[in-house]
């Protein structure tokens, strides 16, 4: 099989455009064949699938959690309420949370357009992992995307916290606190998930090193 053939077959967006220079096989075939490349790539499309899962779950399930009568057996109670004032929006859970959350003030029509793109590069990546890997563009707006899905999901948390948590004391917030200084812990989780796992060596360790410090070990 000729490589030209071989790698139009994979990039399946390509392919439907038309075949390949003899550049962009060449190119294609370094960026697969380069480890750190190959390694970043792929640790970028993973972390960007568990960044996007916690982001859908600071939408729906902080909802759910809210609408709860308690737990039995194990298992958490939700209120007859969730489903006629939330599920009851949309034929989808997700974005009938997104719904309550924009009607709620948490969102606006803007946020949930964002949620939908953000949504389809996920599912492109999952569903075409080996395209994304080869694909040039698709590699270079993942920065912009993480930066995207950050600001939204920290836009959840915030609000959270400060309309829901704060209010029933499950955070204590001094008075004082801006909401530019609060970072929520899903979000802090994708800090660490970028910082360690995509930063340089020395950031990486940093954080280690720190955990150490404060763990005295």
């Amino acid at each position: 099989m000729e490589i030209g053939y071989t790698l139009s077959f994979v990039d399946d967006d390509r392919r439907e455009r038309g075949s390949l220079t003899r550049d962009q096989i060449d190119d294609q075939w370094r960026n697969l064949l380069t480890p750190e490349i190959l390694r970043t790539r792929l640790i970028s499309c993973s972390i960007y699938l568990t960044a996007f899962h916690l982001l859908k779950a600071s939408a729906v399930d902080r909802i759910k959690s809210f609408f709860t009568d308690g737990f039995k057996d194990g298992k958490i109670l939700v209120s007859a309420e969730y489903s006629t004032e939330v599920l009851a929006r949309n034929r989808s859970p997700v974005y009938a949370s997104l719904d309550w959350l924009k009607e709620n003030g948490a969102l606006n029509n803007e946020d949930v357009a964002l949620y939908g793109r953000l949504a389809q590069h996920r599912n492109d990546i999952s569903h075409a992992l080996h395209a994304n890997l080869l694909n040039e563009t698709s590699m270079r707006e993942l920065p912009v995307l993480f930066d995207q899905l950050r600001q939204l999901l920290r836009k959840i948390e915030v609000w959270w916290i400060v309309n829901v948590d704060n209010a029933i004391g499950q955070d204590d917030l001094p008075g004082d606190v801006a909401e530019s200084d609060i970072v929520p812990g899903p979000v802090i989780m994708l800090d660490l998930m970028i910082g360690v796992a995509l930063g340089s060596d020395d950031e990486a360790n940093r954080y280690l090193n720190e955990y150490l410090q404060v763990a005295g070990q």
